[in-house]
């Protein structure tokens, strides 16, 4: 089996046919060169990256394409490819700036699972005028070589990237009974300010998970509905007493039950001297 990245990754047969490289192409998104296969958040990937062609003669000219075969979505792509760049005329030695850009590139934004990104070089045997397509969707990379005589692809690099969520459960204990009003809205609700009008202080435990977002949810997001409202859950905190440590370890156990404790970090206070107030880094980290 092939441990090729570009075969694992299946870039070699969603996009492209078997080919040889014989080109040094190097990207780097905000001085950090990537590799294939990395892992890289919509955060990191804002600005145009830099892309680098290794050699030395500047006569030779390149055409860039980066597109994205998982559009919409990895189960449904119907938007396969998508093109994020286009720029033609690249000469040997120099970077893409000084090629000639026909789609300008936008940035990844995906919404749902994990998204390939993937960039393909090709070696141009003449200079020549390209047309920008009328729209980025359901751009195909072979039609586009067959279209311009480009041949194979000398160069291919691609990275992951995917919309992460995080859920957060935060504990407070009460030092009185006080009645609590729902807020008019979900949004842009603010754990301190309510912390602060409720005068409950600082938290004495935090647990999370990581959720993707949309359909990248699917599923998980109704079992997260259902661990929430679990008899269990509700029976155990109305009946028990209880501390932040137990408080901790029995939300796990019902993120278990829903198949959620692989998404799950907790946070729980550590022991302090002298009733000094917790923050961050009185905090230790257990992972599961």
């Amino acid at each position: 089996m092939s441990r090729d990245p570009l075969v694992v990754g299946h870039v070699v047969g969603d996009i492209v046919d078997p080919f040889v490289t014989t080109a040094s192409l190097r990207v780097f998104f905000n001085s950090k060169e990537m590799t294939n296969g990395s892992e890289l958040k919509p955060s990191q990937v804002l600005n145009q990256p830099r892309i680098y062609i290794e050699g030395r003669d500047m006569r030779t000219l390149y055409t860039l394409v980066m597109v994205d075969p998982d559009a919409p979505s990895p189960s449904n792509p119907t938007k396969r490819e998508y093109l994020h760049w286009l720029v033609t005329d690249i000469p040997e030695t120099t970077d893409a700036r000084f090629g000639n850009e026909i789609v300008p590139y936008e940035s990844p934004r995906p919404t749902a699972g994990i998204h390939r990104f993937v960039f393909i070089l090709f070696r141009q045997s003449v200079r020549q005028t390209t047309y920008a397509p009328g729209w980025r969707q359901n751009f195909n990379t072979r039609d586009f070589s067959e279209l311009y005589s480009l041949g194979s692809p000398v160069a291919a690099l691609f990275f992951n990237c995917q919309r992460i969520h995080r859920f957060v459960f935060i504990l407070f204990r009460q030092s009185v009974r006080q009645t609590t009003y729902a807020p008019g809205w979900r949004q842009n609700f603010n754990t301190r300010d309510f912390s602060e009008l409720s005068s409950l202080g600082s938290p004495v435990a935090a647990l999370f998970f990581n959720c993707q977002r949309e359909n990248g949810c699917g599923g998980r997001r109704g079992r997260i509905r259902a661990a929430l409202n679990s008899e269990y859950l509700q029976q155990y905190f109305v009946t028990q007493p209880i501390t932040p440590m137990v408080w901790a370890f029995k939300m796990l156990g019902v993120l278990k039950l829903y198949g959620l404790d692989s998404y799950a970090r907790i946070y729980v206070p550590l022991p302090t001297h002298h009733g000094l107030r917790l923050g961050p880094d009185h905090f230790q980290k257990f992972l599961f």
